[in-house]
């Protein structure tokens, strides 16, 4: 895909990333000061890492795009109302496989396609969202397709 041309833009949205930012990678979620979340869906990757930049969402003919503060790069972005943001209850040591989780709202999730990393973190917050393959638990910089057992 072509680099959109900056002066097609119909709409803005100037926010900040709410924490911090480690870069562009597809399908990353980007939460905002504002409260929205937002999903990478191009395929651009960068590897950058800021404490709570500035944005823009820019509206143009292909769709929307997010412009951090300070990086030439923009990447489409698509905006998801359902995220469901929680905690873990008690420790959450990674994936394994199988692995599920109860969380402080009361659900429990379960990992459903096999992949293995290790991390350490006590109630580590939590941001599930629908992809186009399912939902994804995004924890402690790990992200995991899921499915709702509780």
């Amino acid at each position: 895909m072509r680099q959109p041309d900056m002066a097609l833009t119909n709409k803005k949205i100037s926010t900040a990333i709410d924490g911090l930012f480690n870069g562009f990678c597809p399908q990353s979620l980007y939460k905002f000061q504002d409260g929205t979340f937002w999903l990478q869906i191009d395929s651009k990757m960068l590897i950058h890492h800021l404490v709570e930049p500035a944005v823009e969402i820019l509206e143009l003919e292909e769709g929307y795009f997010m412009k951090v503060a300070g990086l030439d790069k923009i990447v489409q972005v698509k905006q998801l109302d359902d995220v469901i943001e929680s905690n873990i209850r008690g420790n959450f040591s990674g994936w394994s496989g199988k692995t599920a989780y109860t969380l402080t709202n009361g659900q429990t999730w379960q990992q459903v396609k096999f992949q293995i990393k290790h991390a350490a973190k006590y109630m580590p917050g939590v941001l599930i969202y629908q992809s186009s393959h399912g939902p994804i638990m995004h924890v402690a910089d790990t992200s995991v397709a899921v499915r709702r057992i509780k």
